[in-house]
């Protein structure tokens, strides 16, 4: 093999060009997979330092998967489905950043959302969540939380029963079969 064959195989000359691709797949799964777990707050000690290490290894994998795939890239971003979903994905991220901007971290509006229906009385949680207060008491119950009969939010549920704040809403916003 010449040395011209040999550099037009690697990106940059280092990485080789069929490494692009599944390493950046191989990142994104950790990264999705972490990044769900942070959501949920399951492990988060552990999964933080990892997730955050391991983003900035993606961002380097994807910059490589663009290079790798530059002349598709190209006819890609020409196509208006990939211009809609950029602007879509833009505006989203700046809700989130705005609101950092604006509130602080603490302010983020998913997180006001939640708090809202959280403190509010347990009817309006539960039109807001499209099903009933009985509903909201037997999604709880299937989920080993016991609410207590004269609770009057999903806070006081949490204060009376003792159950994680995120057990307690991922039960009460459960998809039932």
């Amino acid at each position: 093999m010449s040395n011209t064959a040999t550099r037009r195989d690697r990106i940059f000359g280092i990485v080789p060009r069929n490494l692009a691709t599944p390493l950046t797949a191989s990142v994104f799964v950790v990264i999705g997979a972490s990044g769900l777990m942070l959501f949920f707050g399951l492990f988060e000690g552990s999964v933080k330092e990892m997730h955050e290490w391991i983003g900035v290894a993606f961002v380097a994998v994807a910059l490589l998967h663009v290079v790798k795939n530059w002349n598709p890239l190209q006819i890609m971003l020409k196509q208006r489905v990939t211009r809609l979903s950029a602007l879509a994905v833009a505006l989203v991220a700046a809700v989130f950043i705005g609101g950092a901007l604006i509130g602080g971290e603490e302010e983020n509006p998913i997180r006001v959302i939640a708090r809202a229906v959280e403190n509010a009385p347990l009817e309006a949680s539960a039109a807001v969540l499209g099903i009933s207060q009985d509903e909201i008491f037997a999604r709880l119950r299937v989920a080993g939380i016991e609410p207590a009969a004269d609770a009057r939010s999903l806070a006081d549920i949490i204060q009376k029963s003792g159950a994680d704040p995120r057990r307690v809403m991922g039960a009460v916003v459960a998809a039932q079969d």
